[in-house]
């Protein structure tokens, strides 16, 4: 597993607990984090 992909996962996990506590503002900064990791990931793959 490659680090991108080691930091995806982890910014999942910390997603789902974010989640799980109702922490909304922490939700939307992760969401974009692993929106900018998953492009940088496409890129990286092509």
């Amino acid at each position: 597993m490659n680090l991108n992909q080691q930091r995806l996962d982890s910014l999942l996990s910390q997603l789902a607990m974010a989640i799980a506590s109702n922490k909304w503002e922490r939700i939307a900064r992760l969401k974009l984090e692993i929106e900018y990791l998953r492009a940088q990931i496409q890129k990286g793959e092509k």
